[in-house]
């Protein structure tokens, strides 16, 4: 989807295109169910990054050491109220090997596969010895994707887990992210680098 995102993040009605059909109430909840998903991932002394934050919905859930938020559009990245939460607009910011614990939910879909790649370099490069990134892969009829696609999808998943010391792809749906096609599921991978 090429959407013009700073447009869209300054009009009124910019929720409805992050998450349509959903009350505001519902938008706030679906971020604390995500948050919720990424607690097993998560030990409270860590740095977590949200890589595509948006407004930080699910970061505002999530009880960590140090958060960074990573959201390139500049009118999400002005509405999110996180006091001690490290705001950057692009993934190259972050440090090396300075994050225990990396997320990207609900933005692969959103950018081509030479962005895809680079985001999934820069995860792994901003992990720390032993740190993990979790990386939600579109796929599915929820996405208009045919069965030869959604095989395609399978292939990038298991292509992106290659950037890191060790992956593993595994179907799922994102928790709090309800659809009404019969179905629909997400893609996951799960990376880590080796303590080394």
């Amino acid at each position: 989807m090429n959407w013009d995102w700073d447009e869209l993040a300054s009009r009124d009605d910019w929720r409805d295109y992050i998450l349509p059909y959903r009350t505001e109430e519902q938008f706030w909840a679906e971020g604390l169910k995500q948050a919720k998903m990424l607690d097993e991932f998560i030990e409270r002394r860590e740095v977590v990054c949200d890589v595509g934050a948006g407004i930080g919905r699910v970061l505002r859930h999530i009880d960590a050491g140090r958060r960074i938020a990573v959201e390139p559009t500049d009118a999400f990245r002005r509405r999110i109220d996180l006091p001690g939460c490290t705001l950057l607009r692009d993934v190259s910011e972050v440090g090396s090997g300075t994050v225990d614990f990396a997320y990207c939910l609900m933005v692969y879909q959103h950018v081509g596969f030479s962005e895809q790649g680079r985001l999934t370099a820069e995860l792994a490069r901003m992990l720390a010895p032993g740190g993990k990134a979790l990386i939600q892969i579109p796929c599915g009829p929820h996405y208009k994707m045919n069965p030869r696609q959604m095989q395609e999808a399978a292939k990038l998943a298991a292509t992106y887990g290659t950037f890191f010391d060790d992956s593993r792809v595994f179907p799922g749906r994102l928790a709090g992210y309800e659809t009404d096609v019969e179905g629909s599921q997400e893609l996951f991978i799960l990376g880590t680098q080796s303590g080394a």
